[in-house]
């Protein structure tokens, strides 16, 4: 953890790999204690294996707008496929939940709202961009979806009750 009034690169924790120090003066634990260490007064190295996966070009690179739109997009199919599902009955409920469950992006108030607010026409468009491009099944829309977008509807007007 960084010291109050530090920040530290988000990217850093992806690669680098910390060495903990046991504790100076530990107690005696049970064998079933795995975990004896404190992470304070460790040494850092980057991953070994990061040179090799990065020349193996395994490393894709990507647009800051390709990342948000498929860090959303992800989240937003899933929970379309709940509804689709008949998980969720309620386009709102789900919005609501996602926002305070996992804390999906709240500018856009909800997975279902960014599709809405995107038009999930322009919405099925970009996520096959995304898959196609990233080589991606989990950013296909579901059928449901697309018969929503080609019928010109919306998720919150889309009658979603199972009978």
């Amino acid at each position: 953890m960084p010291r109050p009034g530090r920040r530290r690169h988000p990217l850093r924790w992806l690669v680098q790999i910390y060495q903990p120090q046991p504790y100076k003066h530990s107690i005696a634990l049970p064998v079933c204690a795995v975990d004896r260490t404190s992470f304070r007064g460790g040494s850092k190295h980057l991953w070994p294996g990061l040179r090799a996966m990065a020349a193996e070009g395994a490393v894709q690179f990507a647009s800051v707008d390709d990342l948000r739109d498929r860090l959303l997009a992800a989240q937003a199919l899933e929970t379309a496929r709940c509804l689709e599902e008949g998980v969720i009955t309620d386009p709102s409920e789900a919005d609501v939940g996602a926002l305070l469950g996992w804390g999906f992006a709240p500018w856009t108030g909800g997975p279902l709202s960014y599709i809405d607010s995107q038009g999930p026409a322009a919405f099925v468009v970009r996520c096959d961009e995304l898959a196609e491009r990233y080589d991606s099944k989990r950013l296909r829309p579901p059928e449901t979806l697309r018969r929503i977008a080609a019928d010109g509807g919306t998720i919150y007007s889309t009658n979603w009750q199972l009978d």
